[in-house]
């Protein structure tokens, strides 16, 4: 028996509004900028510094991190395995494998670009949390660019961003450094402005856009 062309207005309506509903419970994170280093792991939350070292560009989980965790105790994992290497107190204060980057709810830094402006090769990152682990201060990310040797840096250049994702001219080779910085993403907010420099009015079209995509249900006229 054919239902009510009533009662089949209000089935389609219910099973829109329920796909609508499905879509905005789950959002999708935002795609990687492939511009830039995205760490395939980080430090565990509230750590007193991060730090990636001998990134190698291309290979995602080359490299080294080292972490000053919330307690003081000084972590490094080798990121091509994902074992832990040293543990400062030897007491278990550092997990056996690192956290997944994209578990990470450490939301308040930016991500450095692969290459400076001369294709110098990023080589390592720090985002230090306490003022007391670098000159930089609390909240900076720091981008260091440039090829290493046995005997230590050379040709490098040191790019300094400050909490707004701007560039610190008076901490960094501001000739061979790019202004543009993207926030770094974080489980708690996976879908970030993916460039500080849009603007409300272009992140109001983005929305929309999406939200066109979203089937949406009419509310019925009053009688």
């Amino acid at each position: 028996m054919p239902l009510h062309p009533v009662v089949s207005l209000i089935v389609v309506a219910l099973s829109a509004a329920s796909v609508a509903a499905q879509g905005a419970s789950t959002p999708s994170p935002a795609p990687q900028n492939p511009n830039f280093y995205y760490p395939p792991y980080t430090c565990p939350d509230g750590s007193q510094d991060f730090f990636w070292d001998y990134i190698v560009i291309g290979v995602e989980d080359a490299g080294s991190l080292y972490c000053t965790t919330a307690d003081g105790a000084y972590c490094h994992w080798d990121m091509t395995t994902d074992t832990l290497h040293y543990d400062s107190d030897g007491g278990g204060a550092c997990s056996e494998t690192a956290l997944a980057f994209s578990a990470s709810h450490t939301c308040n830094f930016y991500l450095c670009g692969n290459y400076a402006p001369d294709n110098s090769p990023l080589s390592n990152v720090e985002w230090p949390q306490s003022g007391n682990v670098s000159t930089a201060g609390d909240g900076s990310t720091i981008c260091n660019y440039g090829q290493f040797s046995s005997g230590g840096p050379s040709s490098t250049t040191t790019c300094v961003y400050d909490t707004e994702g701007n560039l610190d001219y008076t901490q960094s080779d501001y000739d061979n450094c790019y202004g543009d910085v993207i926030p770094a993403p974080c489980a708690s907010t996976p879908n970030r402005r993916r460039y500080r420099q849009e603007d409300n009015l272009t992140a109001m079209l983005r929305r929309k856009a999406a939200a066109g995509e979203i089937i949406r249900v009419a509310k019925p006229r009053s009688s």
